[in-house]
Order: structure tokens, then C-alpha cells, then sequence
């Protein structure tokens, strides 16, 4: 396993968190200029307003644990007690200057972490204790050697590993995960362990920090809180200048591009522009300050299981938010410490095994880099990437241009998604099935069909194995022409396959998604279940060969 690079007094996270005070400062000046210049003198006066009526709303109907009520109380009684007095005396613009730099500031201090270096190697020892010992389930030997090769079955981690070490030395390294679980962020932390990377930052959901445990390691280990109930201009602003700075300190920085776990268990979700477009504009910062040398790489990196235990949980969401039908969406049933440890264990004890591709990584206009961190064009031919920003001959920021980087990047980021997606054999038993059951009751509507009984959905062993072989053999195919990845399991005889697809995929539901009988018929014990699994092969054009 690869160690973190150079002396960790010398890693970026350290010196930034180090440096906090001037850091927060220059956040908070660069907040209110950015906000200044978006809006007119009329308009900041009418955004605090705004500002003050959604935060009080906020607390009064959506407060959470973690939330210091008392104090976001006060707070917001203070700035409402300033605002109305300007607005009564008719006071200058520069009143209204002095509440907004009072509001970034709090919202600077609320995103911030504590990052510590002696919690960042003791999360690090946790990271490598789950990786290492839980795959192999519990048990007394020693981590690094007995169960080694066993381990790296279970965790297998591919593509793009060396290439990825090689810029991690020669700019900042952005990681951009496929999101379905909540298990994801632990595997990610094992990922970069893996890579060497330094301390990743990453902007983690404040409804995280409700668990008291897991809040402590986060907000020492390098996550900066994002609170999704705020909509304000003023918030996301602040946050989108706190992670551009984040990235021109050369932080390595990860966050999920979905923006949150995928409630239908596909692979390409509609990406969320506002965080990509901060690199974007981040980079052509970098270049305007004549700082070449500090390029930010982005890697795509795509994760793969066979079990998602949120999974019946989020398909309802899914279903339930079409509004086509009436689903009871059920809470987010890992929302406490206890159950996510419990998770964990039910999780890693067993035989449940965790693909993660590293995808070939890209500048931040989707332009493929080499081990040099040199930008190669559509020609095949290095290109400078400061060409991009240019207007005259001179780096300048143009909005409308950038919008279009972002959505061309988004884009760039969806193909690797699925070029390096390794499939695994439960997703191509789940996708035959599900195809199949709908094949039969095709006259049927999606949510009609979803109603069907169990006993109505039952497939013959002959005509599944048939239907299975062709799509097993398209994914073998389209592997072999680059549009994506696939197991070694892959390969087994056709009744093999079936086997260990139909026994590890959604193996701990207490509803199983896919049943076999005796007499070797395939059924299913949750319809809804099987269709978030089947959806993860949505997008490569196998229904034909159902």
C-alpha cells in the first residue's frame, strides 16, 4: 500500500488548517466581493432580508441535533435587529455591507473543519482496521498478512491507480465517486489510503454531523460541512468560494458529483454543475495568478456492490417522488451511530465483496491528462489549457463560457463513469430478470407492474439461462471494446454465474430481491428491489438481448 507523499507537516490540509485565520479572512473577503458584484444596492438589502426570513423558517421547522438552536437564535436576532434599524434610519448602503460580512463569517465558521493530525492518523489506522480486517471478517490474525490475498479479492480496487500517484505529485487531485450507499465515503477514505494521497477535504451533509461519534473524526479529519436546507444566495455563494479556495491551496479534495446517493441505483445521474463548475472557475483563478503548476486533475472513480443495504429504502423515495403512484418512502433507516456500526459489521463480515474502478483522469474541461499532467486534445497532441480562458490574448473570466466547460465536463465525466464501470455477475443476473418479468407483463405500466404478486413473477430455468448467456456475452463484448469492465467471474460456465449472481445480489435484504426454488425457477421477494439492482446496467443498450 502506497504511504501519503512528503512530510505530513508539509501537507496541504495541515498548512491551510494551519493558516486558518487568514484562510477564513480571505474566504470571507472574496464571499462579499463575489456577492457585491452579483447584486445591485437594492438587491443585497432585499437578498438579507430573504436571508433572515428562510434561516428563522428553517430553525423553527427543520431543526436538527446538530444544530446549536440557541445560538442560530440569537444570531439571527442580532442581524434581524441591525437590518431593521438601517432600514428604519435609512442608512447608508455600508450598513447593509457590514450585516452581509457579519453573515458570510458565520457561514464561513459553520463550514469550516477542525482538521488534527493526530485524529487524521487515528481515522487512518480505523480506515486501514476496516479495509484490512473487516473484509476478511472478524477475527484475531493479523491484518497485513494472513488474509492478504483474500482481502484484495474483496476489496478490489483498479484502473488508473499509477497514473493518479504520478499527479498527485504534480498538482491537486479532485475525486469524483459514483454515489449509492453511505458506505461510500468510508470506501473512499480506503481508496486514498491506497493511492497515498494527502488528507483529502471533502464537503460532507450536516445532517452527518447529527451523529455524535461520527461528527468528532469528521470534523477533525479534513470534512467541511455543506447544510442542503439552505438555499440562499449568500450560503451557496460562501460555499462555492470556500471550495475554490479549498482547491487554489492545493488541497485534495473529494465530493460526490451526484450530489447525493442514487435513489434509483443507476450509474449516471444528472451531475450536480455548481460544485464541478468550482473547479472550473478555480483553475482559471490559478492561471490568472500565473500559477501554472498548480493544475487540477479531476478522477472519475466509479464504486460497485453487490449489496446497497439502503437500497428498498431509496427505490421507494425514487418511486414515491414520481408521483405516479402512492409508495411509502421510508426514513433513512442509518441515521444513527449504532446503525451504521451495525451496518458495517453485517456488511463486511460476510461474503459481500467492493469493486472500485479509478476512471483515466481529465483537466477541468474534460481534456484526458498523461502521467505528466500534460493536457492531450482531441488531436492527440498536448495542449496549455490557459488557451481556454482566454479572451484577446489575456485570461478573463467569462461566466457564459464556463457554464458550457462545466456541462461539456459533466459530460466527459458521465462516459468514463461508464467505460470504467466493472459489472458485476449479480447485476447481470438482477438486469435478465427484471427485463424478463417485464417482457412477460409488457401490456403493463411500470407502477402497475410493481404491483404484480409475487407468485405471478416466477421465470423457468431454461428460458433464463438463454436470456442471461446473450446479455453475459454482450457485457463480455462491449469489455473487450472499452465501453466497460466487467468481473472474472464473468467468465464462468452460464449455471455458475447464475448461481452466485442470484446468491450475492442484495444478499442481507430481509426481502430478497432475486430466489431461486428447487426446481431452479428464478423469482424475486421485493420487485422494487430488483429494479434499483437491474438499473445499474441501465444505459449500455442490453434490453435487446432480452
Amino acid at each position: 500500500m502506497a504511504t501519503s507523499t512528503g512530510s505530513s507537516r508539509q501537507w496541504p490540509t495541515v498548512r491551510l488548517h494551519k493558516n486558518r485565520r487568514a484562510f477564513t479572512q480571505r474566504v470571507c473577503k472574496e464571499s462579499l466581493q463575489s456577492i457585491e458584484s452579483t447584486l445591485s444596492g437594492k438587491g443585497i438589502e432585499e437578498q438579507i432580508a430573504l436571508t433572515i426570513y428562510k434561516e428563522k423558517l428553517c430553525l423553527k421547522r427543520m431543526p436538527w441535533p446538530v444544530d446549536d438552536v440557541r445560538g442560530e437564535h440569537l444570531f439571527w436576532q442580532r442581524i434581524e435587529l441591525q437590518f431593521l434599524r438601517a432600514e428604519k434610519k435609512k442608512e447608508p448602503q455600508s450598513a447593509y455591507h457590514r450585516i452581509l460580512q457579519h453573515i458570510i463569517k458565520h457561514y464561513v465558521k459553520g463550514i469550516h473543519s477542525r482538521f488534527q493530525r493526530p485524529h487524521f492518523q487515528l481515522a487512518k489506522g480505523l480506515s486501514l482496521f476496516i479495509v484490512h480486517r473487516l473484509l476478511s471478517g472478524i477475527g484475531f490474525s493479523h491484518p497485513l498478512k494472513k488474509d492478504q490475498g483474500h482481502q484484495e479479492k474483496k476489496f478490489r480496487v483498479g484502473g488508473e491507480i499509477a497514473h493518479v500517484q504520478a499527479l498527485s505529485k504534480k498538482g491537486t487531485v479532485v475525486l469524483l465517486p459514483t454515489h449509492f450507499s453511505n458506505l461510500d465515503s468510508i470506501i473512499i477514505g480506503g481508496v486514498a489510503l491506497k493511492l497515498g494521497l494527502p488528507p483529502l477535504m471533502y464537503g460532507a451533509g450536516l445532517n452527518l454531523f447529527n451523529m455524535r461519534l461520527l461528527a468528532y473524526f469528521m470534523d477533525r479529519v479534513g470534512a467541511y460541512k455543506i447544510d442542503r436546507r439552505k438555499k440562499n444566495l449568500i450560503y451557496l455563494e460562501t460555499l462555492n468560494v470556500f471550495t475554490k479556495s479549498v482547491l487554489a491551496y492545493g488541497c485534495p479534495l473529494l465530493f460526490f458529483p451526484g450530489g447525493t446517493r442514487s435513489r434509483m441505483g443507476v450509474l449516471n445521474e444528472k451531475l450536480k454543475l455548481g460544485m464541478l463548475s468550482n473547479t472550473v472557475s478555480a483553475q482559471r483563478e490559478l492561471l490568472q495568478q500565473k500559477r501554472k503548476k498548480k493544475k487540477i486533475f479531476l478522477v472519475p472513480v466509479v464504486l460497485n456492490y453487490h449489496f446497497v443495504l439502503e437500497a428498498p429504502a431509496l427505490i421507494r423515495q425514487y418511486l414515491k417522488k414520481t408521483g405516479q403512484a402512492r409508495y411509502y418512502a421510508d426514513d433513512d433507516m442509518y441515521s444513527t451511530s449504532y446503525r451504521i456500526f451495525s451496518f458495517l459489521v453485517k456488511f463486511f463480515t460476510k461474503r459481500s465483496e467492493v469493486s472500485v474502478s479509478i476512471g483515466h483522469p481529465m483537466d477541468v474541461v474534460g481534456n484526458y491528462v498523461d502521467k505528466a499532467g500534460q493536457s492531450i486534445g482531441p488531436n492527440g497532441r498536448v495542449i496549455d489549457i490557459s488557451g481556454y480562458f482566454k479572451l484577446n490574448g489575456r485570461i478573463s473570466e467569462d461566466k457564459q463560457r464556463e457554464r458550457e466547460y462545466t456541462r461539456l465536463l459533466s459530460r466527459r465525466i458521465n462516459e468514463v463513469y461508464y467505460r470504467y464501470n466493472e459489472v458485476l455477475v449479480s447485476h447481470v443476473v438482477a438486469f435478465t430478470a427484471f427485463r424478463l418479468m417485464r417482457k412477460v407483463h409488457n401490456r403493463l405500466d411500470l407502477y402497475d407492474f410493481l404491483r404484480l404478486p409475487e407468485e405471478d413473477l416466477w421465470l423457468d430455468r431454461k428460458g433464463f439461462l438463454l436470456s442471461c448467456g446473450r446479455v453475459r456475452d454482450a457485457v463480455v463484448a462491449r469489455a473487450a471494446s472499452g465501453q466497460l469492465r466487467h468481473e472474472a467471474r464473468m467468465q464462468a460456465k452460464i449455471d455458475s454465474l447464475i448461481a452466485v449472481g442470484v446468491s450475492y445480489c442484495g444478499m442481507y435484504h430481509t426481502a430478497r430481491p432475486l430466489v431461486m426454488d428447487r426446481a431452479g425457477r428464478i423469482g424475486t421477494r421485493d420487485i422494487h428491489t430488483l429494479y434499483y439492482y437491474h438499473n445499474r446496467l441501465s444505459g449500455y443498450d442490453l434490453e435487446t438481448y432480452v
